[in-house]
């Protein structure tokens, strides 16, 4: 089966005397049915319409007096197919609707964003075809934002696929184990000693010997640290209250653990409101630097020792909520996907959006006239959190509580965790390029706020929109009836 848009392959078949088709063994289906639905699925995922015309040939052409020749290429394909993490991607039907919705190249084009095979899926094409080493000087383009996984019609989950072509690389970059490995250790000591750390992060000296030994691009600006950490403030609070509703473990992630504990508190307060005790264990962050870099040993290593760690609450009955949607990516998608097992696969079914998981609470208890009543907000979805249906809660949440939401399908931001703040212009400047174009659109709406649940991209926007950028749990205790 043939898909053209004008038909041209009829032209040919019908003037030619003989017919030698080539194509990948990974398009073998089983019967003119299923051949015939890949085709429409391509058409429809790549254009929004059916196809102009499928052109149906085989051994029969030879009752014509032509002759017909079949040549079924391997080219790496085989061996993909033995890789349980690899074979996925020979799902592709080359629809290219991974393209439209990269944020990279959206911005580059497939000339900067491609080999042989160009775009996100062409990443695992050109590792499969013609060797990591080929698909390895552009992978770096992937930013880890997922959004192609969420559009490929076939659900390949191709930035997972990509860090795995990256951990194949012989030549692994000491500033990516430096940042994937230093962000944490960083946060800490930002924690304890914020009036320093909040001081030389505007050095220019600091800056240069940061962006000249760890490649953090000087000219982004840093995270500013509260001081002290989400357990410290906790141990400050009341724990005695009861709790009928049961337990929960709440998971903050590094952000609302060591940066800016207001979130992480918000979030206890809103879950003990309503009645849950909380269980907050020190834990690491989720190590998604490890995943974007390729640095898939280390990322296993952290996966398994979160796994440990929240299994036996899940086991217990309680699930695990989170206000970092990068966090419950990883715990739902990544580490299943990295381990392969049945516990990280029991943490993932147990893992919870918290504003999703207390609305049925929050539309209750949120007062339209509150001290946020009239405030103009443009509600930015994280990549992390699109699809997973948190998103339309959230902001049907935020209507409620008195602001006047808008929002638009603009896509990733571009800050993609610590890819953007790192120097060079296929990072940094690439990131600062897509977000200019997100931030122009926002500004466009005129709105007084932006609410983002994603820590990186409140960084982003409020960088590039000059806007002050507020999580929903901090809308959320801000609007509570006080009754």
């Amino acid at each position: 089966v043939v898909v053209t848009n004008e038909g041209n392959e009829q032209l040919v078949i019908g003037m030619a005397e003989v017919v030698i088709c080539v194509a990948g063994v990974e398009k073998v289906v089983r019967g003119i049915e299923a051949a015939i639905d890949q085709a429409m699925l391509q058409a429809f995922s790549a254009t929004g319409r059916p196809p102009s015309f499928l052109t149906v040939y085989g051994p029969w052409v030879s009752a014509e007096g032509k002759e017909f020749h079949l040549v079924l290429v391997d080219n790496g394909r085989l061996r993909a197919l033995g890789d349980r993490r690899l074979r996925e991607g020979l799902r592709c039907v080359r629809c290219a609707a991974c393209y439209n919705v990269c944020p990279t190249y959206r911005t580059v084009g497939g000339h900067v964003f491609g080999g042989t095979y160009t775009g996100p899926i062409g990443v695992f094409w050109e590792a499969v075809t013609k060797g990591p080493d080929a698909a390895n000087e552009f992978s770096d383009l992937c930013v880890s934002c997922g959004l192609c996984a969420l559009e490929c019609p076939v659900g390949i989950r191709i930035p997972l696929l990509i860090s795995l072509v990256k951990s194949m690389r012989r030549d692994h970059r000491l500033r990516d184990w430096l940042v994937a490995t230093g962000y944490e250790r960083f946060a800490i000591i930002g924690s304890r000693l914020p009036g320093f750390v909040n001081w030389i992060s505007r050095s220019k000296t600091f800056r240069a010997l940061l962006e000249l030994v760890a490649g953090v691009d000087r000219s982004r600006p840093l995270p500013r640290f509260r001081g002290g950490d989400l357990h410290q403030v906790l141990e400050r609070t009341d724990r005695t209250a009861a709790s009928p509703l049961g337990e929960v473990v709440y998971f903050p992630d590094t952000f609302a653990q060591l940066v800016d504990w207001r979130i992480g508190l918000g979030a206890v307060e809103l879950l003990r409101t309503f009645g849950y005790r909380v269980i907050v264990p020190r834990l690491q962050g989720s190590g998604m630097p490890f995943v974007q870099y390729g640095f898939l040993r280390a990322a296993a290593s952290r996966a398994r020792f979160l796994v440990d760690a929240l299994y036996p609450h899940v086991e217990s009955g309680r699930v695990v909520v989170t206000t970092e949607p990068t966090a419950a990516y990883c715990l739902r998608e990544v580490y299943p996907w990295l381990l392969g097992d049945e516990k990280s696969a029991r943490v993932a079914s147990a893992v919870r959006d918290l504003i999703a998981f207390l609305s049925e609470h929050l539309e209750r208890s949120l007062d339209p006239e509150g001290p946020l009543r009239g405030l103009r907000a443009y509600y930015h979805v994280p990549c992390h959190a699109r699809g997973t249906g948190a998103e339309e809660v959230t902001s049907r949440l935020l209507g409620m509580a008195g602001l006047e939401v808008v929002s638009e399908d603009l896509g990733c931001c571009g800050m993609a965790g610590t890819w953007g703040l790192r120097s060079g212009a296929s990072r940094s400047g690439l990131s600062v390029e897509i977000g200019r174009r997100v931030a122009g659109r926002i500004a466009g709406h005129r709105p007084d706020v932006i609410v983002t649940e994603s820590s990186v991209c409140s960084l982003q926007l409020s960088h590039l929109t000059g806007l002050p950028v507020l999580h929903p749990v901090t809308v959320m205790t801000s609007s509570l009836r006080s009754e």
